[in-house]
């Protein structure tokens, strides 16, 4: 755990770009509307010298969205977090295909963090456009191969947050990058009968979901991942 406010790192050459070329991120009006906390849809599994964020939702878009909410989570108590009025934006990412828009969408949040010192506490996938359409078997990305280059894949997303500062928000773990090792993307039919199976952990038994604390949890961890046989499932190892 870090004992002092987490750094702000320099973005590394050769890593995801920023919104899409000619469409800039965008700062979106604030919403007038009462604000609703997300629920908790993502979880912690460990792995050897980083940590692996488990994020699932009844969408694929849902499930994207609890990824970036569960980087939030890791590097400080997200409960602390809110929205405040210039704290709206919308990320706009390209890649080759899915698994590369999952890299390209958490690298460019993890961006805003670096830079800016923007947590996000709100996350909300307005547009996913994939080649071939939604996947219906497990995408899970080629170890010895970057994330493909190309514009086939778009995803648009909303993100709510501030910035931060201390004591307000408590340091936890600075994410140094996102990795490409062992993602994976688990559609719903894929988990029928076998549950979520994490890269790194193996097939995870159906008492697996005991061992999650659920969303009064401020960093939850668990030791296999969390079974949903009709949710949706991303599996992310971070570099910490």
């Amino acid at each position: 755990m870090a004992e002092a406010p987490l750094p702000k790192r320099e973005r590394r050459r050769g890593r995801g770009r920023a919104a899409v070329e000619g469409a800039p991120t965008a700062a979106s009006a604030p919403s007038s509307a009462p604000w609703t906390r997300p629920p908790c849809k993502y979880e912690y599994l460990d792995h050897t010298a980083d940590v692996q964020i488990h994020s699932w939702g009844s969408s694929l878009e849902e499930a994207l969205a609890q990824a970036v909410l569960g980087m939030t989570g890791y590097m400080t108590d997200i409960k602390a977090v809110t929205p405040a009025p210039d704290g709206d934006a919308e990320i706009v990412v390209e890649a080759g295909d899915l698994l590369g828009l999952v890299y390209r969408l958490l690298d460019e949040c993890l961006f805003r963090f670096n830079g800016d010192g923007q947590l996000i506490c709100d996350a909300t996938v307005t547009s996913l456009e994939l080649p071939g359409g939604t996947p219906t078997a497990i995408a899970r990305a080629d170890e010895s191969s970057p994330p493909s280059a190309g514009s086939a894949a778009r995803v648009r997303c909303r993100v709510r947050g501030e910035a931060f500062t201390r004591p307000r928000h408590p340091c936890g773990t600075e994410i140094k990058a996102i990795t490409y090792s062992e993602m994976s993307v688990q559609p719903p039919t894929a988990a029928v009968g076998e549950g979520a199976t994490s890269p790194s952990s193996g097939e995870a038994p159906a008492a697996a979901a005991a061992s999650y604390g659920g969303e009064a949890d401020d960093r939850p961890y668990s030791a296999t991942a969390r079974q949903d046989a009709t949710a949706w499932h991303v599996f992310v190892i971070v570099d910490i």
